[in-house]
């Protein structure tokens, strides 16, 4: 493995490992020069700072390149529908029409509201306000999955979502938006593997 070396005043030299990205580019991994030094980087808005090393996305966002899997985003968006997007981002690449339908199928397994939902939500009074009902929602929802007939992951992901979703309008920060994918790959892959290792 390559490494570079970094010598700080009168200091011992320390050796960091040198590592490639997706698409050719450079990293040097600092994780061990607090340890090795007592200091850290400094690198306002992490224009400097790759977060995570990632097999799912590539984001250069001076050059206004995002990739997932290794397809430029805007391709995505005008030739694939969402659902092969989901495909391609958890197998690595996009489906086969057979492997769509089996896809599909199993997607709507998932999607249908529970017993009882629609009713609930029908019978609100013309008027009501959006905020009630999405509260409402909420409240049967959270009441489903102490009765654990709603499974927990789909949930946690769509707070992930949300949450993140509401704090891109929120902030309104370009370096935020920049890291946003990065972040939300990241925990989205927390809780599929904790989803993993504790059934």
């Amino acid at each position: 493995m390559e490494k570079a070396t970094i010598r700080v005043d009168g200091e011992d030299a320390i050796d960091l490992a040198i590592s490639s990205g997706t698409e050719g580019e450079r990293a040097l991994d600092i994780r061990g020069l607090r340890a090795a030094t007592g200091m850290v980087t400094l690198d306002p808005g992490y224009g400097n700072t790759a977060e995570t090393s990632s097999a799912v996305s590539f984001i250069d966002g001076e050059a206004g390149i995002l990739r997932y899997r290794g397809y430029p985003v805007d391709q995505l968006v005008e030739h694939s529908t969402f659902l092969e997007v989901v495909y391609l981002l958890d197998s690595g690449e996009l489906p086969t029409s057979e492997q769509m339908a089996a896809f599909e199928g199993r997607i709507a397994e998932h999607r249908a509201l529970p017993e009882g939902f629609e009713n609930i939500l029908e019978g609100f009074p013309a008027g009501t306000h959006p905020m009630q009902k999405i509260a409402t929602a909420i409240a049967l929802v959270l009441s489903l999955v102490v009765e654990r007939r709603v499974p927990l992951l789909p949930l946690i992901t769509a707070g992930v979502v949300g949450v993140f979703g509401g704090l891109t309008l929120w902030l309104n920060d370009e370096t935020f938006i920049k890291l946003k994918p990065t972040i939300v790959q990241v925990l989205l892959a927390a809780v599929l593997f904790g989803g993993m290792a504790f059934g």
